[in-house]
């Protein structure tokens, strides 16, 4: 009887361990849902009006124009990022859109994008053996369903292009360095142009995502050799030196991670490298605000103005490029534009510049 009543304690104790793990799960993945209020669309307004033929037209059209060569990979990726959003609610209406049109691959594909784009956002970006456990249960639930829907869409397209740079998105998370090389040879055959797809591969490679400096280095040698466009070649030279500062930046390491920084920027000034295809800053700002960031740490605010000016007169969203001009005015006694510089950093919603004026 006494072993009886162990085993039974011992199975109502499990049992409850997995509805508590169950509930634990539902609850961190409303608890961290980041509402995504960015300005709708119009064509995103398309597909909450439940307009999916209108969204079929200006996606597939596009992707039809790809097809045949009247379109660029980069007309086609800022074609895409107009339905970027992580909206909760827009989940029902991309599934109408495949649901009613089942061989589309504008809503196959545009799906998988948005499933990959909450997977990322429940995750976050901390290295993955910092990630809690919950990030990364959330993170594979959502990057199974993107997986799912870019494999689906390979089958609906000649030349389908972003179901290879998606795969290699997800791949970042979880793929292993053969498998996605073999997505990038495979999208190259499509694209043999491609820069998105190289790019993107070479994020998979950063230590952050499982790779290392030596796979990043190797393959900058091996696109030095290719006919690949300087420009491009600038890019990825700027990802191996800039993930080098960030690892430096991420362990303390503010002086080398700043000298870093500086090394990556000046790969990619604004006049040779623009804006990436689809991404909301240049590329050049991302190494820019990395300086700022190590700057701060070392107290070296003032070593940085020009910097910081440069970000400024680019209007960044990073709201403390304007709370650190503000402090170097004040600091200067230039009290006018230090105020203007809080109020900059306030309407982004920063804490220490709302309380330097006032505001709640």
């Amino acid at each position: 009887m006494a072993t009886w009543t162990k085993y039974r304690v011992t199975a109502i104790a499990a049992a409850l361990a997995v509805v508590l793990l169950v509930a634990a799960v539902a609850f961190v993945g409303q608890s961290f849902e980041i509402e995504d209020r960015s300005p709708l669309t119009p064509q995103l307004e398309f597909l909450i009006a439940g307009h999916y033929q209108d969204a079929e037209d200006f996606f597939g059209g596009v992707q039809r124009r790809y097809e045949v060569g009247e379109a660029t990979e980069d007309e086609l990726y800022r074609s895409l990022q107009l339905f970027r959003t992580t909206r909760a609610s827009l989940v029902q209406h991309l599934s109408k859109w495949v649901e009613s049109y089942p061989t589309s691959y504008s809503a196959r594909i545009i799906r998988s994008f948005y499933y990959r784009h909450i997977a990322e956002q429940k995750r976050g970006e901390d290295f993955r053996s910092e990630t809690p456990w919950y990030k990364l249960y959330l993170l594979d639930k959502y990057l199974d369903l993107a997986e799912d829907d870019a494999r689906e869409s390979l089958h609906l397209s000649p030349k389908p292009y972003l179901s290879f740079l998606n795969l290699l998105n997800i791949g970042m998370h979880r793929g292993t360095d053969e498998e996605n090389r073999k997505i990038l040879d495979e999208a190259l055959a499509v694209e043999p142009g491609g820069f998105l797809v190289r790019r993107r591969y070479m994020l998979t490679l950063r230590p952050r995502w499982g790779g290392s400096f030596a796979s990043m280095r190797a393959y900058l040698d091996e696109s030095k050799v290719q006919n690949i466009a300087e420009p491009h070649l600038r890019v990825l030279e700027a990802e191996y030196i800039g993930e080098k500062a960030h690892v430096d930046e991420m362990g303390h390491r503010y002086e080398a991670a700043l000298q870093g920084y500086r090394q990556a920027a000046a790969l990619v000034p604004t006049n040779l490298v623009p804006k990436i295809p689809g991404e909301n800053f240049w590329v050049r700002d991302q190494y820019l605000l990395g300086v700022v960031r190590c700057a701060n740490s070392i107290k070296r605010l003032s070593d940085v103005r020009a910097e910081l000016d440069e970000l400024a007169a680019r209007n960044t969203s990073e709201s403390y490029v304007y709370s650190y001009r503000g402090y170097l005015y004040e600091t200067e006694g230039k009290t006018g534009l230090a105020y203007a510089e809080y109020v900059r950093a306030a309407d982004l919603n920063d804490a220490w510049a709302k309380s330097k004026i006032g505001r709640q």
